[in-house]
C-alpha cells in the first residue's frame, strides 16, 4: 500500500515536471509581439566611451588618458584606431565633475592624427572657447563594409548616381 501511494505520488511529480518543462519549450518558441521570432544576435554595441572632468581628467571609460591641450581643447586617446569611426560628445555631469551647460562640443577626427586620438572643442555659442565637463562616445563598425554599392544581400545592387 506505501508502494502504491509513494509511486502515485513519484508519477505525479514526474507529471508536472513534464508539463513545466512542454509549457517552456513551449513558451520559447512564441513569437513576439510583432509576429518575428528573435534573430540571431547583433554585433556589440559602443564599447569606447570617456567621461572627461573640466580639468581634463580620465573620470572613468575605456579611453587610455586625456590631454587638456588649451582651453577648450581635450586630445582623448584610446587603444584603437578610430579614424573611421564616428566620435559624439556632448555637455555632461557625473561623479566629480558638474555639467557646464553653456558649452558646446564638436568632434574632430582624421587619418592626419595619432592613432586612436579623438580631439574635442568646447566653445559658447558664440565660438568661444570653454572648458566643460563632456561625455565622448566613439561608434566604430565592428565588421567589414560591402564593396562599393553592393548591399549585404547577395546580388543586390544600391542605385548609383551619375
Amino acid at each position: 500500500m506505501l508502494t502504491t501511494k509513494l509511486s502515485k505520488k513519484l508519477v505525479a511529480i514526474l507529471v508536472a515536471l513534464v508539463a513545466v518543462a512542454a509549457g517552456s519549450v513551449a513558451y520559447a518558441a512564441i513569437p513576439a509581439a510583432d509576429g518575428n521570432q528573435q534573430g540571431a544576435p547583433g554585433q556589440p554595441g559602443i564599447s569606447l566611451y570617456a567621461n572627461v572632468a573640466q580639468n581634463g581628467s580620465l573620470a572613468s571609460g575605456t579611453a587610455v588618458s586625456v590631454e587638456k591641450a588649451g582651453q577648450g581643447t581635450y586630445r582623448v586617446y584610446f587603444a584603437r584606431a578610430v579614424a573611421q569611426c564616428a566620435p559624439v560628445a556632448e555637455t555632461g555631469a557625473f561623479e566629480g565633475a558638474s555639467a557646464s551647460w553653456g558649452a558646446i562640443f564638436t568632434t574632430y577626427l582624421s587619418s592626419g592624427l595619432p592613432t586612436g586620438e579623438v580631439m574635442v572643442f568646447g566653445s559658447t555659442p558664440d565660438g568661444s572657447p570653454v572648458d566643460g565637463s563632456f561625455h565622448l562616445i566613439v561608434a566604430c563598425r565592428t565588421t567589414t563594409r560591402p564593396a562599393s554599392g553592393d548591399t549585404p544581400e547577395a546580388g543586390i545592387k544600391s542605385p548609383r548616381r551619375t
